[in-house]
């Protein structure tokens, strides 16, 4: 199915004139059914429009067109007025609009006619309002009346994007860089031309060659952050953040290979945002030596979000619709993935990744599919289970031994799997650490059973034993291996936010704003004022907003640690002492899992609406410092975990944990300087 669409907007009345000529894959007395928007009425020469009976979604209507002789060649006119849709989708974007202000459509609006199948080809056509920029797929050129868009590639949906922009581009080989402002800024399109034939050349090399002939940042008004094939749609706060071109583009950018190159069977599955993650977000986190940090971070928002309950299988994910969900379609997925490329090596993988893209570009693939082609033959590991079934292992080390014997020392230990479920199949590192100091010697157990014991010889006398040091297996995070942080609290089965009741009228409304924004996210917000009484049951989070809370008395002393401490006038935050009403803080208890409480400390309706918005955002620390004139944060710290139980020591001072340097999937340091300057890479540490 090929499109040649020649579009008029109107945005002043939200109106929209389409021609489109459509040939079909074969000879045939009649179209096969497609849908269009409620607001059209299609027209034709050809034959006769009959209209099908309607189904589903009532933003649509379906059609079919029967030929008075057999043709392949069909030509379709309509117009109508589209405005804003009223139904949303993330981020409060409207499904369609065409507006002064802007349009956006894409095929779930059915602004176009919408067959089953794919889209082999198109051609459109924009005359618009004079100054305007459009963006779809495909090459762009200009016409006598506007701007031509010709795709070569299929596609799934054809995207019409139209604005007052300012287009800034650069040539990149054959593929053309462009970056399209609401707001002009040269410095800041600068900095996004500057990195992203880096990444694309990554990616490149990596999986295969960029399917499409140009890439371009878009601003859109709505705070979103959508991977369309050869564009991504970026918030206009969120793209002027300073790090969203070194962690979110990369992500955007690599969806090109996997979601819009690879397609989804969502029926079946959605394993490209999992596999994406991977190899984005972690990926630029290895590059910097931090990759083991986020795998942490990975398990420790499935600890908050998805387990107890909340998991369900991988093969069910089909997209992100709140933080359960994105804890198991991302960070999950993200865990597999880096089991499977441990199990596999790295040069197995890679030829996986290019396996993947060769064999099933521009088609859906399920995630049973994905992964098959991933494996290939290069293991007899069988990796359905982590797929279909919820949960994941749970893990203890028990019955620790070290004894000499006439050749050095023997250790002996045994991994038990913990979780009420079945036990999993898996590849767990242990770290055996010398007395020498130097880094750790890494090995392999493969664990099986419910309970795995394990027996090694050694010629010399180890100092301690760490089990899964790295976090490289996906498990659930024994509660002494999870610091205390935000995300530990937003996750609890409910959260007690008690609002101060001695405050004025506009604090107290802005608390309750705080309340409802985070009821919408986490679903398990109760309200409670420092009058009530306050027992909360031991998996009720206690938020303590406001200095002048009631709440705060006899409680000021549970704050208290080594990096932190909290009085009538101010905090201490490591080496920094924040004023109630100069800085906003963030403080949590540190023996969280004993007191499950924190305090949110804003003295003005301004920094608490900051704070609502923000603090989500923050989910991995513990300690936080924003100014409070205009929320800019100026400390945010992680926590350390109290009993870390997957470690045994052997001497009374053993040395740290080295844990031995593993290059990234792509060890490319010139890509780490290019892409942040402020970042080295180094050895993994967790």
């Amino acid at each position: 199915m090929t499109h040649r669409l020649q579009v008029t907007l109107e945005p002043a009345t939200g109106s929209i004139r389409v021609v489109d000529q459509i040939t079909l894959p074969n000879l045939s007395r009649q179209t096969p059914p497609f849908a269009l928007h409620r607001a059209f009425r299609p027209r034709t020469v050809e034959g006769s429009v009959t209209e099908l009976p309607r189904r589903g979604d009532d933003l649509l209507r379906h059609y079919r067109i029967v030929f008075e002789a057999p043709s392949r060649e069909v030509e379709i006119h309509y117009e109508g007025r589209l405005g804003v849709a009223a139904e949303r989708t993330m981020g409060g974007m409207p499904r369609a609009t065409v507006e002064p202000a802007g349009v956006y459509l894409d095929g779930s609006s059915a602004w176009y006619p919408r067959f089953e199948g794919p889209i082999t080809a198109f051609t459109l056509e924009v005359d618009g309002p004079s100054g305007w920029q459009t963006v779809s797929q495909g090459r762009r050129s200009t016409t006598a009346s506007g701007t031509r868009w010709h795709s070569t590639t299929p596609q799934d949906d054809i995207y019409l994007i139209a604005g007052p922009f300012a287009r800034h581009g650069r040539a990149h080989g054959n593929t053309e860089l462009e970056v399209l402002l609401l707001e002009d800024d040269p410095r800041l399109a600068a900095r996004y031309l500057e990195v992203m034939g880096a990444y694309i050349d990554l990616y490149g090399d990596l999986i295969g060659t960029y399917p499409y002939p140009k890439f371009a940042v878009v601003e859109n008004r709505w705070e979103t952050g959508f991977g369309m094939p050869s564009f991504t749609l970026l918030g206009s706060r969120v793209m002027r953040l300073p790090f969203i071109p070194y962690t979110s583009l990369p992500h955007e950018i690599l969806h090109n290979w996997w979601g819009n190159g690879v397609w989804v069977d969502y029926a079946a599955g959605n394993w490209s945002e999992g596999l994406t993650a991977y190899l984005s977000d972690h990926l630029m986190k290895a590059l910097r030596g931090e990759g083991a940090r986020h795998r942490l971070a990975a398990l420790e928002r499935y600890a908050n979000f998805a387990a107890a309950g909340r998991d369900f299988p991988l093969v069910r994910f089909v997209s992100r619709h709140d933080d359960a969900s994105q804890a198991v379609g991302y960070s999950k997925a993200l865990m597999v993935f880096h089991m499977v490329r441990r199990d596999l090596g790295d040069e197995a993988f890679t030829e996986g990744l290019r396996r993947l893209w060769r064999e099933r570009r521009f088609r859906p693939t399920g995630f049973g599919e994905a992964m098959a082609l991933l494996t290939g033959e290069s293991t007899d590991r069988d990796y359905s289970p982590w797929l279909t079934r919820t949960g994941a292992p749970g893990l203890a080390l028990d019955e620790v031994v070290m004894r000499e014997s006439a050749s050095g020392f023997e250790v002996s230990f045994t991994v038990r799997q913990t979780q009420d479920e079945p036990p999993f199949d898996f590849t767990l590192p242990v770290a055996l650490t010398f007395d020498d100091h130097g880094p750790a010697e890494l090995r392999m157990v493969r664990v099986r059973g419910r309970e795995t014991a394990v027996a090694w010889a050694l010629d010399e006398r180890p100092s301690r034993l760490d089990v899964d040091p790295a976090y490289d297996v996906m498990r659930l995070l024994d509660p002494r291996e999870r610091p205390p942080s935000l995300g530990l609290m937003f996750g609890s089965e409910t959260q007690w936010l008690v609002i101060p009741e001695h405050t004025d009228a506009a604090t107290r409304e802005a608390w309750r704003g705080l309340a409802k924004q985070w009821q919408r996210r986490f679903g398990n917000v109760v309200v409670k004022t420092d009058a009530d009484p306050l027992a909360p049951a031991q998996d009720t989070a206690l938020w303590i907003l406001g200095w002048g809370n009631r709440a705060l008395e006899g409680r000021r002393e549970a704050f208290a640690g080594a990096h932190q401490g909290l009085d009538a006038n101010g905090a201490r935050v490591a080496d920094s002492r924040p004023r109630a009403g100069a800085e906003a803080v963030v403080l949590l208890t540190p023996d969280i899992h004993r007191q499950r409480v924190g305090f949110i400390g804003a003295a003005s309706p301004a920094a608490i609406a900051a704070l609502a918005r923000k603090l989500p955002h923050y989910g991995g620390y513990g300690r936080l410092v924003f100014r409070e004139a205009d929320g800019t944060n100026l400390a945010k710290e992680r926590m350390a975990a109290l009993d870390p139980p997957l470690t045994h020591y052997f001497s009374p001072a053993p040395p740290s944990l080295k844990v031995p340097h593993r290059p990234p999937l792509v060890d490319n340091p010139g890509l780490v300087g290019a892409v942040s300057p402020r970042h080295g890479g180094t050895a993994e540490k967790p």
